[in-house]
């Protein structure tokens, strides 16, 4: 499965053997149909999947730890996981996050603003993953998404690049700043 016809980093084995280099940990927000939990399974250590939607993990969840045993289903807000995670994990993490809105009762929360802000307080050389950059011409989901809004919240970007439809984010060791 593909989005906009090309393939999403989760799919790219090179290029996340490359990013993720240094990272044991992945964290991706929103478990979708379990297929980018079930990919970061095969190159990390411990995969953590985040889901609001009890439908979606009712459906496509089982399947997740079911097929990899290194992934961990959580249900509930993905900013309050991810901070709950951020400050468990003493390491560098490979941060997947969805920069879509909710649907249904959900509509109205964009979490991607306050997630990345949680991250920024981190001290360790992240790569921070913002999926859907399609959305960054400002005028989906009325939230102003665009890189320079995303750099004034996470400042601790040294470096980004482009990957198909995903803005990736460097990030610098605390001590670097």
């Amino acid at each position: 499965m593909t989005w906009s016809g090309q393939p999403t980093l989760a799919r790219d084995k090179d290029a996340l053997r490359r990013l993720g280099d240094g990272c044991h940990t992945a964290v991706e927000s929103g478990l979708g149909r379990g297929i980018g939990a079930l990919l970061l399974a095969k190159h990390f250590k411990t995969v953590f999947t985040i889901e609001l939607d009890a439908g979606r993990l009712t459906k496509y969840g089982p399947s997740v730890p079911a097929r990899a045993s290194n992934a961990t289903l959580i249900y509930g807000d993905s900013a309050k996981a991810i901070e709950n995670l951020a400050k468990a994990i003493d390491a560098p993490v490979f941060w997947y996050l969805d920069a879509h809105t909710r649907r249904g009762k959900h509509k109205d929360k964009f979490p991607l603003w306050k997630e990345l802000a949680i991250l920024n307080k981190r001290t360790q050389p992240d790569i921070v993953i913002v999926d859907d950059i399609h959305a960054f011409d400002g005028t989906h989901w009325g939230v102003g998404l665009n890189q320079k809004a995303i750099h004034e919240v996470y400042t601790r970007a040294i470096e980004c690049e482009v990957y198909n439809d995903e803005l990736v984010l460097h990030t610098r060791p605390e001590t670097m700043k």
